[in-house]
């Protein structure tokens, strides 16, 4: 009897030191989703849009997310925020069960979404109309800076270029200071080469706030070059079909023979026959 107590003590507590391992885990985390499902209803019919996606994102990661038009992408970004209710599972953002959206979560979308009646320097600060007036004003002059917008402060929205539009956005986003940026295809409107230096000035702001960010995009390539992660998702309703890790070395040489690899790589997933979609893991990159 003593020894199957002392058994059932030492199974209590391993159980409580392994539920003390995964809090911390969680808590270390900026994201963890867990089993997460969504589906719509229409007509009396159910459809699934997202079926059983778990995924953990570490503190200052940049993850990007790729996948066919309808497979969830945006529906995962908006239920991450907070706009759009989960059927199924948990989401927890920043060691706290996301229920509803918040500062520690800001979202750009894929048009810039400014307001036409109020200038820049008021779309980058307007969720901040509850601070002091020279305190959000010195907050919106260092995030305008931030995205080489301070001249164009006083500018209306429609006096700005596609990318400046964006470049205000993502400053609207940023200004709240949130744990993470959650960005929706927010290039895909620009012009080729907007959307590269777009690509570098997004990477710059992220060395320097250490935001974690999570960005949804169609574009092979850019996902490779800014995701430390791609995670590749099927087609709907939308699970998670492979994550695939970039070395940085790779990720910072476009030109190199690693980096068309693993963006033929993750290619691949799209664009092989169903008879050649064996293939995929064979030809996974070293």
């Amino acid at each position: 009897m003593k020894n199957r107590a002392l058994n059932n003590r030492a199974l209590n507590n391993q159980a409580m030191n392994n539920q003390a391992m995964k809090n911390q885990a969680m808590e270390s985390n900026a994201l963890t989703l867990k089993h997460i499902g969504k589906s719509y209803s229409v007509d009396g019919k159910v459809f699934p849009v997202i079926r059983d996606i778990s995924l953990e994102v570490a503190k200052g990661e940049f993850i990007t997310i790729v996948g066919h038009s309808g497979c969830g992408k945006t529906t995962l970004l908006k239920m991450i925020a907070g706009l759009v209710e989960c059927n199924e599972g948990e989401i927890i953002r920043n060691g706290v069960k996301a229920t509803a959206p918040g500062t520690d979560c800001g979202m750009v979308f894929q048009d810039h979404r400014l307001m036409p009646w109020l200038r820049v320097k008021a779309n980058v600060g307007f969720g901040l109309r509850r601070m002091k007036r020279r305190e959000r004003a010195e907050l919106v002059q260092r995030h305008l800076q931030l995205v080489n917008l301070e001249e164009f402060s006083s500018a209306w929205p429609h006096q700005l270029s596609g990318g400046m539009a964006q470049r205000a956005a993502i400053a609207r986003g940023l200004v709240t200071d949130p744990e993470i940026l959650l960005l929706d295809e927010p290039f895909s409107a620009l012009d080729a080469l907007t959307r590269i230096q777009m690509q570098l000035e997004i990477l710059q702001i992220w060395r320097k706030k250490k935001t974690t960010m999570i960005m949804v995009t169609h574009d092979i390539d850019e996902a490779v070059f800014l995701g430390e992660r791609v995670v590749i998702m099927t087609a709907c309703p939308g699970e998670i079909r492979e994550i695939v890790s970039i070395p940085g070395n790779v990720r910072l040489h476009r030109d190199s023979t690693e980096f068309a690899q693993y963006r033929d790589y993750v290619f691949r997933h799209f664009f092989v026959d169903e008879k050649d979609a064996g293939m995929t893991k064979s030809h996974r990159v070293s």
